[in-house]
């Protein structure tokens, strides 16, 4: 069963057929198997890495790279002590970082548990609540003012019905929503007998065939895309890398030079190699990696008290020298309408007032002065 059908375009009655279903909805024992065919209705984060590969990332920037080839020769000079600490700074560096990205993927974890909310349902014409993730194709769903929309549903009844699509296609205003059949093919936001997943009932109440679940949905098909964008270095890494290049560069021609003397002064090949390395381990700073790492453990912790969850040590920095801040809202708990109210500017905090997006209100100081 196919799920790249254009429902809008088709009546309720033919997908009724297609999908297998009746208006009385599935039965648990049918729901089932559909679990096993379809998988669960989630979104999977393919990006989601083995602990271990996590923690290898740890050691991929180019100053701890610099900083293992100084550890390596260090030993090879018999200068174990220095070996020994580089390697130490080097290991306690990547649990850091790695205690921190895992901490913070446990806790998107939680949030992802603790924002879903279970699904109404038809199993044989009873209404029932079930789980979001065991919603199939083919279930018939019914939806109420203030409930997220758990699927892309076709709708086949409608009573006042608008939803707020702005998550999915901009749309700032509810939608009306209808379950009559469209006749020609139209844009994703014109598509008034459709509701999706990640989109939320403003009013009215409607029941519906869910037609796609999971990655198979239009936010899953989204989900893929942003998936398959490699990961940008941050600002920070970028200038780090730069640094350890130069570091390189110059422990090299410094190592170099150093047994290039010291053979012109008859050293020996033995000590001239001594000279030279110990001089191209010594130009490392063994201890800036650690110290960065702990700045920017230090900028999570105090992030953390502000209820703040930063993913990567990294980000922090990034943060300071951020000029454009993207967030969402639901509409669940609020107006689905994003304002500001508080403004920091010369020096003083200052409140603005008003309600939502009414063109009303005024920006006052502390002392109440507008």
């Amino acid at each position: 069963m196919k799920q790249e059908k254009a429902f809008y375009l088709q009546s309720v009655k033919d997908i009724l057929t297609l999908l297998g279903t009746t208006a009385e909805g599935l039965s648990d024992e049918e729901a089932g198997k559909r679990i096993e065919e379809y998988g669960k209705n989630e979104i999977i984060s393919i990006s989601k890495k083995p602990w271990w590969v996590t923690f290898l990332l740890q050691f991929k920037d180019v100053l701890i790279i610099v900083l293992i080839v100084a550890a390596a020769m260090s030993f090879a000079i018999g200068n174990y002590r220095d070996g020994c600490i580089m390697l130490i700074i080097v290991i306690v560096n990547a649990i850091i970082g790695y205690k921190q990205e895992f901490k913070a993927e446990q806790i998107m974890e939680s949030l992802k548990k603790l924002v879903q909310s279970p699904a109404k349902v038809y199993r044989k014409g009873q209404l029932t609540e079930v789980s979001q993730d065991t919603i199939v194709p083919g279930d018939i769903i019914f939806l109420e003012e203030g409930d997220k929309i758990p699927a892309d549903i076709r709708i086949t009844e409608a009573f006042n019905l608008r939803t707020n699509d702005f998550s999915l296609t901009g749309e700032s205003m509810p939608q009306g929503k209808k379950p009559d059949t469209i006749k020609k093919p139209c844009s994703l936001a014109d598509r008034d007998n459709m509701a999706y997943l990640g989109t939320t009932v403003a009013s009215g109440t409607c029941k519906g065939i869910a037609v796609a679940t999971g990655m198979a949905t239009e936010v899953g098909k989204i989900a893929n895309l942003t998936q398959e964008e490699k990961e940008a270095s941050s600002p920070l890494q970028k200038e780090l890398a730069v640094i350890a290049n130069r570091i390189a560069i110059f422990a090299i021609f410094t190592g170099i030079a150093l047994f290039a003397i010291s053979m012109w002064e008859g050293l020996g090949f033995n000590l001239a190699i001594i000279y030279g390395l110990g001089i191209a381990v010594a130009v490392v700073p063994q201890a800036l990696p650690m110290q960065i790492t702990v700045a920017l453990a230090n900028g999570v912790a105090r992030l953390a008290r502000k209820n703040a969850v930063v993913k990567k040590l990294s980000s922090v920095e990034t943060l300071g020298s951020t000029n454009v801040l993207a967030t969402d809202k639901t509409g669940t708990l609020t107006k689905n309408e994003m304002t500001v109210r508080h403004l920091w500017f010369d020096g003083k905090e200052n409140e603005i007032t008003g309600i939502g997006y009414e063109p009303k209100g005024t920006i006052q100081d502390e002392e109440g002065r507008e």
